[in-house]
């Protein structure tokens, strides 16, 4: 029988750096074992997260240019363009934007 911190070591990886867990996620990976990396499960690294954050800034300060424009030029956004018609599916927001600027004005 296997002393116990083997078992936990079957579970579980605790690393003290960041880096570290990137590195054995990456080398777990190549050797196709699953596994979750709690880093990976962080919110805050999230891009959606970051645009959704966006719109609450701006929603709060509408002088707030940069939180529109993180927001606007977003996946999220983008999609849900795409999900009511307004845009082609694989087109972003700026994409149509410009698109559109750069068609000839009557």
């Amino acid at each position: 029988m296997s002393p116990p911190w083997v078992q936990l070591a079957r579970d579980r990886i605790l690393t003290r750096e960041n880096d570290d867990v990137i590195e054995i996620s990456r080398w777990l990976n190549e050797q196709g074992l699953p596994f979750i990396s709690y880093s990976n499960l962080d919110i805050r690294t999230r891009k959606v997260v970051g645009e959704l954050i966006a719109l609450v800034r701006f929603l709060d300060s509408p002088v707030d240019d940069m939180s529109f424009f993180t927001f606007v030029t977003g996946k999220l956004f983008s999609t849900l363009l795409v999900r009511r018609g307004e845009i082609p599916v694989g087109e972003t927001f700026p994409d149509r934007t410009a698109r559109l600027r750069s068609r000839p004005r009557p």
